[in-house]
């Protein structure tokens, strides 16, 4: 049930995200950077920028990272790169004029960049799959019909769940991955258009043949999330009785394997070291008691 994970085509000329190391070093270059080893920290963003374009990970946000460094570092941050922060990755303006670093550059280019807001926001929103973000929400409010307070008629939802599994065949038949790039996150609009919810709620056989080893490519290609493998790795190995493989649950159940095996597993599908996310948590939002 496993191998097939590390075989998965990855044919074309691109860089291979995984292969070539965008993952484990944007963790790397971010533990830096929450240890205040700026320089270091910059280092790595900037070798890895220069071979492949950013993904702005949820959770790691290594864009904004990046030019919080620059600022921090006194590097020569363009007003471009200030600014594609709103225009492509869709970040708020008031994210720029009330984080501790990014302001810091708001302030210098205030006049100029007010005026400017409405056209960055209109090119970031312009350049999203808004059709197909709804129709993700659509099968999202699908997926939790007859589920939990919907009552538990399984029957209907199971028939519910079988179309969204082909639904999202033809999604990514037709467009690729929906990334965040493509549809845009929460801020957005307020509600989570992520498809991560529904690739749950698929078939066992579908996910393990089909879903799990198409989103391992999307991954290659710097397109999804490695959580997302491991999560439908893991939670189907949970519903079948089984360990989890890639320790990406709070589970009841123990994991037999060591940490070092455990985080060579991780690192195949592209996930940080286990615990690397409370650790990181734990150091910049002390005051919250989990996530």
């Amino acid at each position: 049930m496993v191998a097939f994970f590390l075989t998965s085509c990855f044919t074309d000329s691109k860089v291979d995200y995984l292969a070539d190391g965008y993952y484990s070093n944007i963790y790397k270059a971010d533990s830096l950077y929450i240890e205040k080893e700026y320089e270091k920290s910059y280092e790595i963003f900037e070798k890895v920028f220069s071979k492949f374009d950013p993904i702005d990970m949820d959770v790691y946000n290594e864009v904004s990272t990046y030019v919080k460094l620059k600022i921090i570092l006194d590097k020569d941050l363009k007003y471009k790169e200030y600014t594609d922060l709103m225009s492509i990755y869709g970040y708020p303006d008031i994210f720029l004029k009330k984080d501790s670093v990014l302001k810091i550059y708001y302030k210098r280019v205030k006049d100029k960049l007010d005026e400017e807001i409405p056209v960055l926001k209109e090119a970031y929103t312009s350049s999203l799959n808004m059709d197909l973000r709804n129709k993700i929400l659509r099968m999202k409010v699908e997926d939790q019909r007859f589920r939990g307070n919907g009552g538990g008629n399984w029957d209907k939802q199971n028939k519910i769940d079988s179309i969204n599994t082909q639904e999202l065949i033809n999604i990514f038949d037709t467009y690729g991955f929906p990334s965040k790039k493509m549809i845009g996150s929460s801020l957005v609009d307020g509600q989570h258009a992520s498809i991560s919810t529904l690739l749950l709620h698929t078939d066992d056989s579908i996910r393990e043949h089909y879903f799990i080893p198409k989103i391992l490519s999307y991954v290659r290609e710097g397109k999804a999330n490695p959580r997302l493998v491991g999560f439908m790795y893991d939670q189907l190995l949970l519903y079948n009785g089984d360990e989890q493989y890639y320790g990406t649950y709070n589970s009841s159940k123990p994991m037999t394997a060591t940490p070092k095996e455990i985080n060579q597993r991780r690192d195949s599908i592209g996930l940080s070291k286990l615990g690397y996310e409370d650790w990181r948590n734990n150091i910049l939002y002390p005051d919250f008691d989990e996530y």
